[in-house]
């Protein structure tokens, strides 16, 4: 069974990824911008409105989309980006109840979120999102995980996982992957 990274590099495009980023603060700029270096075949653009029905639209001529826990990933919305030929949306949180996900996987697109995360990990997560578009990037989350900078600088080169937040999870299942496909 094939995989939303593996649909994704199988598009057979350029080779680049476009990726439009809702609702970016100063520290995912930061975050994003130092990975990015790495990966010159994805292109990010950061506007501070959030996604909605309204600003749905600033997403015409990407392939994927990253949101927030408050964006508005409607049924409206995510046609309109369908509309576009966007077909990836990354929520960059573990919650996504703003998501209409039945109707993202009617109109086939990928919906991935972050399963459960410290602090720490959400760039790594995303970025690890964002490899999983990219055509000609093989890397995995597990990868991306030991090649950060908070790891590169540690001493030990465990591989545990980051202390869990202490905030209370949502229900939903144990994970088997990084990345949760949602459609």
């Amino acid at each position: 069974m094939e995989g939303p990274c593996a649909q994704q590099r199988s598009r057979g495009e350029s080779g680049s990824v476009k990726i439009l980023f809702y609702d970016a603060r100063d520290y995912d700029r930061d975050s994003f911008d130092a990975q990015l270096k790495n990966y010159p075949n994805i292109k990010i653009d950061y506007i501070e409105a959030d996604l909605s029905p309204v600003t749905a639209s600033l997403a015409r001529g990407y392939d994927a989309v990253c949101a927030f826990v408050n964006s508005d990933a409607s049924a409206m919305a995510l046609e309109i980006l369908r509309g576009f030929d966007v077909k990836l949306v990354l929520m960059r949180s573990a919650g996504f109840d703003a998501v209409n996900v039945p109707v993202a996987k009617d109109l086939g697109m990928t919906v991935l979120r972050v399963p459960a995360y410290s602090p720490e990990a959400i760039a790594e997560q995303a970025i690890g999102l964002g490899l999983c578009a990219a055509p000609s990037t093989r890397a995995t989350p597990a990868s991306v995980r030991m090649t950060s900078p908070s790891r590169a600088s540690s001493a030990s080169t465990s591989t545990a996982r980051p202390p869990a937040s202490s905030a209370p999870a949502r229900s939903a299942p144990p994970w088997s992957a990084s990345a949760t496909a949602l459609a």
